[in-house]
């Protein structure tokens, strides 16, 4: 919908807000920019209710986007979101256009410099998807120029659980257990496979708040940026990191225990418009039954498209052989009920046309597509509140018709040495739409990833 379409329900002086219940959005009127804070939060962790995610002291410009924009005449340009650029003429000078379509609608914030326009979405991830209880932040440029350019995207988030303005930083590096971030660095998407999920804790040994940030699997991002928020926050874009400095504690040239990490994204060549999508928030897993005690989440691509020649699929994943890749977060989550658990066992199946890969996204001896047995990955010593975070890999076979087809990750209680229906302890199912081979699409739309909701084109909450 263009943005004159928007008729606007607020003011400059009041934000514009997104509530669900769970979590909640402020975007400012005056120049775009947004705290998110929990409500109900996680429905299986009291200790989150109403709590800061992002930082906020009453102003919106701690958070913010810059991009990267590399004209034909081979000028690069920075831009930060609602900055003033060029000569008085130059649309920069007219500041950030922010609108609202209706109470709880998305809320879009559009910004020109040149003949540019930037345009930042807010939404809530719908009640059915898997990420319901987080904030969906969405980015798109129109090039209204007539000759194409190059266009990079940064996304500064400044880190905050509750009233603590750092955080430790969890990312699954390479297999089974999370690294612990707590120094400036950046992992490079060309020499470390960048994580589809990774989250950030107020206490590593005993988490009370935890947050979220979720990569669409269609546009991953290039890079990402730990640091301290004063270091970042100086940067319009490039960052240096001082590897040595400690955010969470005092002992740093900045004096303070502060937190903030940067998605990089390349957009790449924008003839008219092109846009990318990211999450941030916490799971609010108000559909896990009473009877499991592990908590499954998964993100996974709403759909694959076929290739040029219509022999395969655009691959999402440039790990082995896979088509594309799942991230799966799983946490013993606390309860009155819950207990370490000594063995457990994550087990995939899939539906006739994916096969999972192993973990350096080839081919496992002896599976092949509509394998019956599933996949089964071994944990051992399970604590209660742990987390732990997975990417799986699979591959798609292409076939004459379109189908949904479907990934079912379990959880198993192994104490008793074998996997067995009444040990199932935690179960989440996703589905991925193929196009058939005709590039043919099945007629019923949907809107999340279960057979209740999956939209078939465009960019949709997963």
């Amino acid at each position: 919908m263009p943005i004159s379409a928007f008729a606007d329900i607020g003011t400059k002086s009041q934000p514009y807000t997104i509530d669900n219940g769970y979590i909640r959005v402020e975007v400012s009127g005056e120049n775009g920019g947004f705290v998110i804070n929990t409500e109900e939060g996680d429905l299986l962790k009291k200790s989150d209710n109403n709590k800061k995610l992002l930082f906020h002291n009453g102003k919106y410009d701690t958070s913010f986007v810059s991009f990267r924009v590399d004209y034909e005449n081979g000028k690069v340009e920075d831009y930060i979101f609602g900055g003033k650029y060029g000569g008085l003429s130059d649309p920069s000078r007219d500041g950030v256009r922010v609108e609202q379509q209706h109470v709880n609608g998305e809320i879009v914030a559009s910004w020109s410099v040149g003949k540019l326009t930037f345009i930042q979405n807010i939404s809530l991830a719908n009640e059915a998807s898997n990420e319901h209880g987080m904030v969906s932040i969405q980015l798109a440029v129109n090039n209204n120029s007539g000759s194409p350019v190059n266009v990079k995207a940064r996304i500064l988030l400044d880190s905050c659980l509750g009233e603590k303005d750092f955080v430790y930083y969890q990312v699954v590096k390479d297999g089974q257990s999370p690294d612990t971030i707590t120094t400036e660095q950046i992992l490079k998407g060309e020499d470390y496979k960048i994580p589809q999920n990774f989250y950030a804790m107020d206490d590593p040994l005993n988490a009370e708040v935890m947050a979220y940030s979720v990569n669409n699997p269609s546009n991953m991002p290039y890079q990402i940026a730990f640091g301290h928020w004063n270091s970042l926050a100086s940067t319009l874009f490039d960052f240096v990191p001082k590897e040595a400095l400690n955010f969470t504690n005092t002992y740093n040239e900045y004096l303070t225990a502060d937190s903030a990490y940067a998605l990089y994204y390349d957009i790449g060549e924008v003839a008219k418009e092109k846009s990318l999508l990211t999450y941030y928030g916490v799971y609010s897993r108000h559909k896990v039954p009473v009877i499991n005690s592990v908590a499954v989440d998964v993100t996974v691509p709403m759909r694959l498209e076929l290739n040029s020649a219509k022999i395969g699929y655009e691959r999402l994943s440039n790990v082995g052989i896979a088509d594309f890749s799942a991230g799966v977060v799983l946490e013993n989550y606390q309860s009155d009920t819950a207990t370490d658990i000594e063995n457990i066992a994550l087990s995939i199946k899939t539906t006739a046309n994916l096969r999972a890969l192993g973990d350096n996204g080839l081919e496992i001896e002896g599976r092949d597509f509509k394998e019956i047995e599933p996949l089964n990955i071994n944990y051992s010593n399970v604590s209660v509140g742990q987390t732990i975070s997975k990417t799986l890999y699979f591959e798609a076979n292409p076939s004459e018709d379109a189908a949904y087809e479907r990934i079912t990750i379990s959880v198993y209680d192994m104490s008793a040495g074998e996997i067995a229906d009444d040990k199932k302890i935690g179960e989440k199912i996703v589905y991925v739409l193929l196009p058939g081979s005709d590039g043919g699409v099945p007629k019923v739309n949907f809107s999340s990833m279960t057979p209740e909701i999956i939209y078939t084109s465009g960019i949709r909450h997963l």
